[in-house]
């Protein structure tokens, strides 16, 4: 076994990644890594981090045992009063590091007794699904059902040892989906290593309450769960999961939890009612202390009471829309008028449940307003009569700062890494102590597997200037279409086209639709010669194009054309659903193209306002930022070609303002 427990022989940048991520552990330092899809950075990441772990547990323990074990003697020779004071540093470097040693059995013990009651429970359920009652044991099933795991803890049992800190070294793995999560979860299951496991995730993934999860948004998922929390029957249990625990097994856990069916819904309290009325302006206050806002409104229950008058208030309409046919107010003005009062049409309680309220959102905008009035900006998009407020965080380095600055090393790790420069300048700008790692590893197929071209003018010297104000001329549309063409026939099984936007996709494909049917295209005729013509096309590859909703069917459509006969072509959205995530492995993506460079609108409010403030913090940070935007969607994009050792693909960078451009 290597010298990280490696499950599989290593590669050697595989190796070397390892070293980098201990080495970066060890000096506490903050450590940017990029390794290329498919070389196995996940469970790398898992080696290094839980080797380092194991020897570090390993070396603290010794060194606490060689700590213990001091001797109290002095030599006869030392004065007595520095003798005595020596005496009493060594008894206090033994009294701690004996502590620290308790602290430490009980830390081992408790995660023994956790794995130890999983295994259990898994045998008993491995037992009863098999009917195998008899080795079951004569405990009621039904009582082991409503009783806690036995690696509850009571609140009441952790509270009545306050000074006992069961602390240990904690490795926080945090990612952008919970399928990756769920990815890093099967990759550990393949080491030798077997920490205890928790895979965190909010509400609105581990709720198994239907009516709570009915709640289509997560901050009225967040208040209903708050809500019926105080009528749960395992209220005061905080559950310890060891082992192998996922979010699956913590569903059923909580799904014993019985939630009384309730009316929770209390009357506004005087004191809310007194402070709407006692404004900053009747106060003669020239300053707001949005910190105390925000503690206020969440201390007092404001949005959950504001929304539970909300949903009372819309029963009772509904009630007595039902129950009254006599008219009054509004209704007798419309019934003098001669006008008709259509009935309110009845809401169900589900429904009254799941509407949004504002209150909600001006709370999460005040949260945002409470970070430095430097590193945000407020956006107000106007209309006609209505106006949107937006909280755009321009540096969010300093939120990444407090991370770095309590934790003892940061990996930042990714397939894309790269440009970095504007990173690293945020990070040194925020006070990195122990300076910044940089690591890019190389790739593990050869140069073979893997053809890269800059394609920037047809064979007719007819340029592929793909930017915003060109990509919809006729002519540029006819030589992209062409020369797509002529490349996708002489490609096996699937490929895949990425474009710069939707809009500029739905645009080319009607494009071709014209072409195809020699119909006019802005008030120009053409009509492609018939050996690139669409018809010909389909009839090779089956196309499909990704929309803009759900892309899953989709995918599955064009994974299983791709796989037989002359395989699948599917345009795309560089910076979509399936530009990320997604693998094209093996015949699925034989070679990918880049239509044109996703370069973001520099029209945009919010990116002119970010790459002013990075001009003001570092010089060019704002092209800088730009250029970057763009580079990664096309590294984000084209690296779903190669996933593993034995992958092969090409990749087509299809404009002009690509560098070297090669004709085709």
């Amino acid at each position: 076994m290597d010298e990280f427990s490696f499950p599989f022989p290593p590669y050697n940048i595989q190796l070397d990644l390892m070293r980098e991520i201990k080495q970066c552990i060890e000096k506490e330092q903050v450590g940017i890594f990029e390794s290329p899809t498919g070389t196995g950075k996940s469970l790398s990441v898992l080696c290094a981090t839980m080797t380092w772990l194991e020897e570090f547990e390993k070396k603290t323990e010794e060194e606490l045992l060689k700590q213990s074990r001091l001797t109290e003697e002095v030599s006869e020779n030392e004065d007595w009063i520095l003798a005595h004071k020596k005496k009493l540093q060594i008894m206090k470097i033994k009294d701690e590091a004996y502590d620290k040693l308790q602290i430490l059995e009980k830390v081992k013990e408790k995660l023994y007794q956790a794995k130890a009651g999983v295994v259990k429970r898994d045998r008993k359920r491995r037992l009863r699904d098999e009917g195998n009652t008899e080795e079951l044991g004569p405990e009621n099933d039904a009582a082991q059902e409503n009783t806690a795991p036995e690696d509850y803890v009571s609140d009441d049992e952790a509270e009545s040892k306050p000074d006992e800190p069961l602390k240990a070294i904690k490795v926080f793995y945090a990612s952008r989906t919970h399928s990756q999560l769920e990815q890093l979860m099967d990759e550990l299951k393949k080491t030798r290593f077997s920490p205890r496991v928790v895979t965190a995730a909010s509400r609105q993934t581990l709720c198994v309450n239907e009516d709570v999860r009915r709640l289509k948004f997560s901050h009225l998922i967040n208040e209903r769960c708050m809500e019926l929390r105080k009528g749960c029957a395992l209220e005061g249990k905080r559950v310890k999961l060891g082992g192998e625990e996922n979010p699956t097994t913590v569903k059923k856990i909580a799904s014993k939890c019985p939630y009384y069916k309730g009316d929770a819904i209390e009357e506004l309290s005087n004191e809310i009612l007194a402070s709407a009325i006692c404004t900053t302006s009747e106060l003669g206050l020239t300053e707001v202390n949005l910190f105390k806002i925000v503690h206020y409104m969440e201390s007092t229950d404001m949005c959950r009471k504001f929304h539970g008058f909300f949903i009372r208030s819309m029963k009772s309409r509904v009630s007595v829309s039902q129950s009254s046919t006599s008219k009054s107010g509004i209704g007798k003005l419309l019934a003098a008028k001669k006008l008709e009062c259509p009935e309110p049409t009845p809401v169900a309680d589900d429904k009254a449940r799941s509407y949004p309220s504002p209150l909600f959102t001006i709370k999460g905008f005040l949260e945002a307003l409470s970070n430095r009035c430097e590193d945000g900006r407020i956006i107000v998009e106007r209309k006609e009569n209505a106006a949107k407020f937006r909280f755009i965080l321009l540096n969010p380095a300093s939120r990444l700062m407090e991370v770095v600055k309590e934790a003892r090393a940061t990996i930042l790790i990714g397939g894309t890494m790269e440009p970095a420069g504007l990173l690293v300048e945020c990070l040194s700008r925020g006070g990195v102590e122990n300076g910044i790692r940089r690591f890019t590893c190389s790739h593990v197929i050869d140069d073979h597997q893997l053809l890269a071209l800059a394609i920037g003018h047809q064979a007719q010297n007819e340029k592929f200037t793909l930017t915003y104000e060109t990509r919809g001329n006729v002519h540029c549309m006819k030589s992209v279409a062409e020369a797509l063409m002529l490349l996708i026939r002489e490609i096996p099984n699937g490929c895949v086209a990425f474009f710069t936007s939707y809009d500029y996709m739905a645009q080319f494909m009607s494009t071709l639709e014209k072409f195809k049917t020699g119909n006019q295209c802005n008030g120009q005729f053409f009509l492609l010669p018939s050996t690139v013509d669409v018809m010909w096309l389909q009839m090779r590859k089956a196309v499909f194009v990704e929309p803009r909703g759900a892309s899953g069917e989709i995918w599955d459509r064009f994974a299983a054309a791709a796989r037989v006969g002359d395989g699948a072509v599917l345009f795309a959205v560089a910076g979509g659903k399936l530009s990320e995530g997604i693998n094209f492995s093996d015949e699925l993506g034989r070679a990918v193209f880049m239509v044109g460079l996703p370069y973001p609108n520099k029209n945009s409010v919010e990116l002119k306002e970010k790459m002013k403030y990075l001009d003001s913090q570092v010089p060019g940070g704002g092209n800088q930022l730009y250029q970057s935007l763009c580079m990664h969607v096309i590294n984000q994009a084209i690296g779903r070609a190669i996933r593993h050792r034995k992958d092969y693909a090409m990749v087509y960078l299809m404009d002009s303002r690509r560098k070297d451009p090669i004709c085709i």
